[in-house]
């Protein structure tokens, strides 16, 4: 089962989403899903920006119980509630 987390995106329409806002959210997602309080441990790389703002994905390494995680996330955006969010799915290695 693949974990599946969300953030919200803060524009009237997925074709307003930049680069810098896809990385942040997809941290922020990670993090606030899996992190401990304290600093944000999530560090994106490799982000895209497809289909004018309908898709995301994104690499990012964690650290979670001692250990070095990475995983690549594709993430959709959902409207609803007036606003944007988008919800991102760890792929499976090699994907």
């Amino acid at each position: 089962m693949a974990p599946i987390v969300k953030d919200l995106a803060r524009v009237d329409s997925p074709v307003q989403v930049t680069k810098s806002m896809a990385r942040t959210m997809l941290a922020n997602a990670v993090a606030l899903s899996f992190a401990e309080d304290g600093d944000n441990p999530a560090r994106v790389s490799n982000v895209q920006v497809l289909d004018d703002g309908q898709h995301i994905v994104g690499d990012v390494r964690y650290r979670l119980d001692g250990g070095d995680l990475r995983y690549t996330w594709y993430g959709t955006a959902v409207g609803g509630d007036g606003g944007w969010a988008y919800l991102f799915g760890a792929l499976p290695e090699g994907s």
